[in-house]
């Protein structure tokens, strides 16, 4: 009987997981392998490879051809962890748990930099971009592995935070040609402006978060905080050039910029808008919180000053002027001087001051300070005398004086008020304050004198008095011994002439057209004589 040489051992590890292999190994040449239950480790006949299938027991055989003769090698296969659950693909800073039903392993990552894992959590908080494995171990060695990506975000997003329902502002990211998102269109909306800006307007009161997504889905976030609009600017907009308009807001607590002082400033704090060149600027009453309300602001050209004298007294009249028409004049107090919005015709009505303004369509204006003067008190004292005699007018109020608009027919003493009738008619007295310039007037009424009713061509010869020629033309000449006031009227009684002479002869033109007829010339000497003649008057 021959006895056939046994093969070596088999040599190698007897412990393999799941969907893992191990080799084996033995000395002895010309043999296959073969494997007892191949549905838990299955290995090819020309290599010691042993594949795990399932968890259990097989036993590897490894047998020599020529002779029949084999070597066994019971294998273990273990059981390996079940499927790692998580995204595979993962944006820089963003946390990602991942997480297996077989509890009892360890987790790893291929990579710290690219997405460093919690060993007991399978927490990822994803670092710089590129690729990494994330390994689930148990303690018997067997792993599952799930390949990740983690995608570069974009730039960061910069821009206002707050905005004000109505008004927009701009975001900006460095990274070009992505998409912005709001994640509540009903509070505030945003749309693409050029490669790298969004434009988002706030529509309601509230909260939406504002997205710039790449094309792996990354995406950096702003929050948008919408608050309640502002009501608009109160005031006018039109302002000329050198003037003032105030503009307001109900709400407190803002600042007021002009975007174009060049053209207007304004007050930060007073919204009192100046014009400084013809033209527009926009004036924005903003508040921290981002919202804000702009005023477009004209500013027209400068009108001329208004020309005039700016003093009246009570109860008379200035005319104010414009070099340019079609304006309206208007009073700041009708209590003290009233203005015709026309003429400009301003009336004294109370002492004091009022503002005369003078506008015009365009809303430009000048204003003039108007001093209205108190006027004398009326003129007291008996308002009729005859030829020859006298009265003493007064007044209530000091430091005046006293004129007579016809002294022939009423001279008055400017200190004394004495009015002294010096022939038939009337005039008019005025008594005028020296320091305001302002007057009170009466008329006097100068009738014949009982004297002086004496029968016509009563003049005595020898008297002293004497006309000619009688009949006369165009002139007379007068010889009187003393001086005094000359009358001449119709037969009816109304005088048609008077004039003072001096003492001697007077050569005297008869008014131009005086008609042809018979007129009673009266002399009233100043020695208190009275002479009384026909004066016959032929014209050609």
């Amino acid at each position: 009987m021959n006895v056939a040489a046994v093969p070596a051992a088999i040599s190698g590890t007897a412990t393999v997981c799941e969907a893992a292999t191990t080799t084996l190994a033995n000395a002895t040449s010309s043999g296959t392998w073969s494997s007892s239950n191949t549905a838990i480790a299955t290995v090819p006949t020309t290599s010691g490879l042993v594949s795990g299938v399932s968890a259990g027991t097989a036993t590897i055989s490894y047998k020599i051809t020529s002779t029949g003769c084999f070597a066994v090698k019971e294998v273990t296969v273990n059981a390996r962890p079940a499927a790692i659950s998580g995204a595979t693909n993962i944006c820089s800073g963003v946390m990602e748990t991942f997480a297996n039903t077989t509890s009892g392993g360890t987790w790893s990552s291929s990579s710290a930099t690219i997405a460093p894992i919690g060993t007991t959590t399978g927490t990822v908080t994803a670092g710089t971009a590129g690729a990494a494995t994330i390994s689930y171990t148990l303690g018997n060695g067997c792993r599952r592995t799930l390949a990740i990506t983690v995608s570069a975000l974009p730039s960061s997003i910069t821009g206002v935070s707050t905005i004000c329902a109505g008004n927009s502002a701009t975001l900006t990211s460095a990274s070009a040609g992505l998409t912005w998102s709001s994640t509540d269109v009903s509070v505030a909306t945003v749309a693409t402006a050029t490669t790298t800006t969004g434009i988002v307007t706030g529509i309601a009161t509230g909260t939406a978060l504002i997205s710039y997504t790449n094309a792996a889905g990354c995406a950096r976030v702003q929050t948008i905080n919408v608050n309640p609009s502002l009501a608009a600017n109160i005031g006018d907009n039109v302002v000329c050039v050198g003037q003032t308009v105030t503009l307001s807001n109900t709400t407190t607590g803002g600042t007021w910029v002009s975007s174009t002082p060049a053209k207007a400033t304004v007050g930060i704090s007073t919204g009192v808008v100046t014009g400084v060149a013809i033209g527009t600027t926009n004036v924005t009453y903003a508040l921290g919180a981002g919202c804000s309300s702009i005023s477009q602001v004209t500013v027209n050209a400068a009108t001329a000053a208004i020309t005039g004298t700016l003093s009246v007294c009570v109860g008379a009249t200035t005319t104010l002027s414009h070099t340019t028409s079609g304006g309206v004049w208007a009073t700041s107090n009708a209590a003290k001087a009233t203005v015709d919005s026309a003429t400009g015709v301003v009336t004294g009505v109370a002492p004091g001051t009022a503002t005369i303004t003078y506008s015009l369509g365009t809303g430009c204006y000048k204003t003039a300070t108007v001093t209205i003067k108190a006027s004398p008190a009326a003129i007291s004292g008996a308002t009729t005398l005859t030829v020859g005699a006298t009265t003493t007018l007064s007044n209530a109020t000091t430091g005046g004086s006293w004129s007579s608009a016809s002294p022939s027919i009423a001279s008055i003493g400017s200190a004394s008020g004495i009015v002294t009738g010096s022939s038939i008619g009337s005039s008019i007295i005025t008594y005028r304050v020296t320091t305001t310039g302002c007057s009170a007037t009466q008329t006097i009424t100068v009738t014949d004198s009982a004297a002086a009713k004496g029968t016509i061509d009563d003049v005595p010869i020898g008297s002293g008095f004497g006309v000619y020629p009688n009949p006369a033309s165009d002139h007379i000449i007068i010889n009187s011994l003393v001086a005094g006031n000359i009358n001449l009227s119709s037969i009816e009684g109304k005088t048609v002439w008077a004039q003072q002479i001096e003492s001697g002869i007077s050569e005297i033109t008869l008014p131009v057209n005086m008609a042809s007829g018979t007129y009673v010339l009266r002399f009233y000497g100043t020695d208190n004589s009275t002479h009384i003649m026909k004066l016959t008057v032929k014209t050609n």
